[in-house]
């Protein structure tokens, strides 16, 4: 296609490709430098500004073909084909000259080389580095006709435009065509010093590299979508909506809301040193944690825009979503006791059942821009999951990573922090420490059993946690350990002793326990007053149950571990299977949480005709400590936990093996995303273990949900995949609330579309049971 000099090029249709290069270059350099960051790997901020200039001038020069501008405007039945040609993809061309322009400027092969990287990905996932240093002959095969089809005068034009925006690169058409033959012999000399990368332990490359990569695939999407960057709001929040927030509670003179106030008082009396960056709340149950660490952060975030001169976010993760949506109500009560709106700009929900809607009081946002800017964490206050923050600290996926660099300058609320799986403290620890100190991010660790993850002088208490534990108001619970034998359920079930004025709750180690139990209990009591919660039950049912379980409308509850982290359900009695201590102390916490009567918890071992139940769940040296910990123990009161729980952290430190920590740590040293050896890389970092094959089934319960189902297939109609993304996102979390992950390989699968499986509200009755859930067969069920 013969082009001349006086035509344009296009990154998009309708936008020119020097105004998209130029706006995301400045987008991607301004927003670094409001990071509060020096510098990284010896490299200053300012010289990292320009480093992402050149990656944002760069990263689409590969669209100057004649291949891409041909697929570009080329009619939709032609699209599919042209797109899928290797000649018509950008990235490595990209790449490429990226790299030449870097190397020129800096004169440093390892930040040429981390540029090559960024742009080579910005549509795609990492690899494994050494990986990405190969350039196979198809490959430059494909390259010299993407040089020779770009018309050079055209290209130049661009090029000088672009020099007069502010692009410092020493480029044209010549210089391209000469440097794509000389390129794969600057990658051989690379992979000789990729191979060396690992022996430094150093995890500063990794830290520099997400970073970088964060923040221009951020500023290539917001460009694409808006055409300009996101600015955050001024949002006066400080402790003052707290206080707002707790003035409309009624006075109580209960001595537990007298110790809850105490133990607020005590952490915000604590005096900030800017300069400590990690802290720890470690109260028991019931002392009011969400709101006084919320209060805690607020301060320290005035304390910090006094000092430093910048406002960091605040984001808040947990480990459930039952109870998300709890403290998020919270968070909302708390800023519109402070007439400040809850509008997403300011408290930002992030997880995979959040609505895609965006406000910001100002502008209506479509489905695509808010999905970008929710999934960004364009908010002041982040209220997300362990899977979203962690996954963005530990991933190669370009997704997850988009967010990366939004952690920098935070203050991070970690609630349930014990709930990280013991393998991965030691990989924790030192991202913590790194963020702490590269990022400088805030670090506040909420726990009713604080974990060993980060030693104790390095990590400043905000609380008296044996001065609250060892309260005699908290004298709320009895554990009581009865492990002198394993019970199958029949047993189990006639060693109980019912009493008519209490509640129960039994909670459970697998799915298949827990229902075969429940078909037990109501054999005994009434079945109305009986709840059953696991995963295998519809989101929308488990949450409106878990709300009923709030206000005792249900005097028995027969669970699996998903109600043990912080959902603020009270009964008097609990029978927990046994499992690690740190577990068995978070169930404790669902028991006499206000201290009415004292409460009792047994701990019993169950077991089915194979094994204990714990043993498919849990590790067995965490378990083996626990029974070490209760032998000769028959009673043991609330106030003795924390000691209890010191005991064991030291043990498990003292006994748990960190080899996954290192395997991981040591990918992390060479930039080992991927592997295709099956050797430990990056993306094996898994927060949940469950290495069964899944497969989501939607439920059709309702009517509700039969008319979320039709619309679901009727997105098959629009041929257009970006609008019917957007169709699909404007009931996305709608239909996410009938939506369950159950084995693949159970033996009865239900009807599977595209995918995924279904369930029509006719045949449901043979697959899904209105309250115990999916009926799966042939494997003992977890969660």
């Amino acid at each position: 296609m013969n082009v001349s000099c006086s035509s344009e090029l296009f990154s998009h249709p309708g936008k020119l490709l020097a105004d998209h290069l130029t706006r995301v270059a400045r987008i991607a350099s301004s927003e670094l430098l409001k990071k509060p960051v020096d510098k990284i790997c010896n490299y200053s901020i300012e010289n990292l500004a320009i480093f992402l200039e050149f990656c944002g001038f760069c990263h689409n020069l590969g669209k100057s073909t004649t291949f891409f501008q041909r697929y570009l405007f080329a009619p939709e039945e032609e699209k599919a084909h042209l797109k899928s040609m290797p000649e018509t993809h950008h990235g490595l061309l990209s790449a490429i000259i990226t790299y030449y322009c870097v190397v020129q400027y800096f004169d440093d092969d390892f930040l040429a080389y981390y540029s090559f990287l960024v742009v080579k990905r910005h549509h795609g996932n990492f690899r494994n580095i050494l990986d990405e240093s190969r350039i196979s002959d198809k490959e430059i095969e494909v390259l010299k006709k993407q040089v020779d089809s770009i018309d050079a005068c055209v290209f130049d034009n661009m090029i000088n435009s672009l020099h007069n925006r502010g692009f410092k690169g020493k480029l044209s058409a010549k210089i391209l065509t000469d440097w794509i033959y000389s390129f794969p012999d600057v990658m051989r000399e690379h992979r000789r010093n990729l191979r060396r990368l690992g022996k430094r332990e150093d995890i500063i490359p990794y830290i520099l590299l997400n970073f970088l990569f964060s923040i221009l695939i951020d500023a290539d999407k917001c460009e694409a979508i808006f055409s300009r960057g996101i600015e955050r709001p001024e949002v006066g929040m400080d402790i003052s909506i707290v206080d707002a927030y707790k003035s409309t509670f009624l006075p109580s003179k209960k001595k537990i809301n007298i110790l809850r106030e105490n133990a607020y008082k005590e952490i915000m009396s604590t005096e900030i040193n800017p300069d400590k960056r990690i802290y720890s709340i470690n109260l028991p149950t019931g002392l009011g944690k969400t709101l006084s660490s919320l209060a805690f952060a607020l301060k320290l975030r005035e304390k910090v825009a006094e000092d430093y001169n910048y406002v960091p976010r605040i984001i808040y993760s947990l480990p459930f979503l039952s109870i998300i949506e709890q403290n998020a109500k919270e968070y909302e009560k708390v800023l519109n006791a402070g007439n400040l709106p809850a509008r997403t700009n300011i408290l930002l929900k992030h997880h995979h059942l959040t609505d895609i809607i965006y406000d910001d009081g100002e502008s209506e946002f479509d489905t695509d821009q808010a999905r970008f800017l929710i999934e960004g964490w364009n908010g002041e206050i982040i209220v997300t999951t362990f899977v979203q923050f962690f996954y963005t600290l530990m991933s190669n996926r370009n997704s997850t990573l988009r967010k990366f660099h939004k952690i920098a300058g935070s203050i991070i609320l970690l609630d349930e922090i014990q709930s990280i799986p013991t393998k991965y403290w030691e990989l924790m620890k030192e991202l913590f420490n790194i963020f702490t100190d590269v990022f400088r991010c805030y670090i506040i660790f909420i726990t009713a059993t604080d974990p060993y993850i980060i030693e104790k002088e390095h990590c400043i208490s905000l609380a008296d946690a044996k001065k609250y534990f060892k309260n005699e108001v908290l004298d709320r619970v009895v554990l009581k350990p009865v492990l002198e034998r394993d019970m199958d359920l029949e047993e189990f079930i006639n060693f109980i002793n019912f009493e008519e004025d209490k509640s129960y709750l039994f909670v459970f180690n697998t799915i298949s326990c827990a229902r075969k139990f429940y078909e037990l209990l109501k054999k005994q009591v009434d079945s109305i007053e009986i709840a059953f919660l696991s995963t295998h039950v519809i989101p929308k049912e488990r949450l409106q149950r878990i709300e009923d379980m709030k206000k005792k409308r249900y005097r028995f509850a027969v669970t699996t571990q998903l109600i043990e982290a912080g959902v603020d359900i009270d009964y008097d009695v609990v029978y927990r299977d046994f499992a690690p201590l740190d577990s068995i102390n978070q169930t404790a916490g669902r028991c006499n949480r206000e201290g009415e009567k004292r409460g009792e918890v047994y701990i019993v071992s169950l077991r089915d005709e194979n094994r204990r139940y714990a043993e498919y769940v849990y590790d067995s040296v965490l378990l083996d400590i626990t029974r070490s910990l209760f032998t000769r123990r028959k009673n043991i009161a609330e106030g003795e936990f924390v000691d209890l729980l010191e005991e064991y952290y030291m043990q498990v430190k003292n006994r748990k093996s960190f080899d996954e920590s290192r395997k991981l740590l040591d990918a992390v040293y060479r930039l080992k995303y991927t592997s295709i050896d099956g050797t430990p890389c990056i993306a094996d970092f898994k927060l949940i273990d469950d290495d069964l094959p899944r497969i989501d089934v939607f439920v059709e319960t309702d009517e509700d949900g039969e008319k979320l189902w039709q619309m679901y297939e009727e997105l098959a109609e629009i041929k257009d995949p970006l609008k019917r993304r957007i169709m699909f996102d404007s009931f996305r979390a709608d239909f996410y609330q009938y939506i369950i992950s159950i084995p693949a390989t159970t033996k009865n699968l239900p009807v599977i579309y595209e995918g995924l499986g279904y369930i029509n509200r006719a045949g449901k009755s043979d697959y899904y049971d209105s309250i115990t859930g999916y009926i799966c067969e042939g494997k003992v069920l977890i969660w």
